[in-house]
């Protein structure tokens, strides 16, 4: 029997089909952690499961492969480490509408190919993260040796599961970074609004004072310049907030 990258013998994870899906329901629901805790435990939770060395959740721009988070003993796949895109598994997995599985790299072609040169990687499931109709990165498991048996139907729908999940809080935390953007660009537009009509108005109490004390018609002809003033300000930031300047 194949071993892990641990030593131990590398079967499938301890943990049942629906004990696993209990526990990513309970990680997921809790609104009281943040994202970045919530993608470790599931790391953690994938990798038991699964029975694998590693779980790492990826972002992809430029070619590059950018691990975003990452659970294991696995040198090069820590938190913070990169590598060209094609020299990662993940090149594949992105081109896939379910998840890839590799029970055994070398088997199953791998063994020329620069990923497996790079990362030694005789396991692997992954499934693509899509934000915004965007591919943002991959969720994905690995591991150092062979797997003495194929995922399982229910082992990929876990990890598409997970892999789905991420992408729904990632639209969601860019969504809620939008509405913030919003909120003090509105402020922002509302401070200056008040700022440049509050000049005119201040105007126009000053002359109105004077007029009614002096009756001279001067001032209030001041009054409807600055008047006109204010109404031209209107408009032009009207036309400012229609184009979302």
């Amino acid at each position: 029997m194949a071993t892990s990258g641990n030593g131990q013998p590398h079967t499938n994870g301890a943990i049942s089909d629906s004990d696993a899906l209990r526990r990513m329901y309970r990680i997921t629901s809790d609104c009281g952690d943040p994202f970045e805790q919530k993608v470790g435990e599931l790391l953690e939770l994938g990798r038991d499961y699964l029975g694998v060395q590693a779980g790492f959740l990826t972002e992809i721009s430029d070619g590059t492969q950018l691990i975003v988070e990452a659970s294991g003993d696995h040198e090069l796949l820590q938190s913070g480490e990169s590598c060209p895109l094609s020299k990662a598994y993940c090149r594949k997995t992105i081109e896939k509408q379910d998840a890839l599985t590799v029970q055994h790299a070398v088997l199953e072609g791998w063994e020329n190919d620069t990923a497996y040169e790079a990362f030694g990687l005789e396991s692997y499931i992954g499934a693509k993260v899509i934000v915004e109709g965007d591919v943002y990165g991959t969720f994905c498991f690995a591991d150092e040796e062979p797997r003495d048996q194929p995922f399982t139907d229910q082992e990929e729908t876990f990890v598409e599961l997970m892999a789905e999940w991420v992408s729904y809080e990632l639209f969601q935390k860019r969504a809620s970074e939008r509405i913030e953007q919003q909120r003090d660009q509105l402020e922002e537009f509302a401070s200056v609004v008040s700022h440049d009509l509050r000049n005119p108005l201040g105007v126009v109490q000053g002359y109105i004072d004077i007029a009614e004390q002096t009756g001279d018609p001067e001032h209030f002809d001041r009054c409807r310049n600055a008047l006109e003033r204010m109404g031209t300000l209107i408009d032009d930031l009207l036309v400012l907030a229609r184009e979302g300047r």
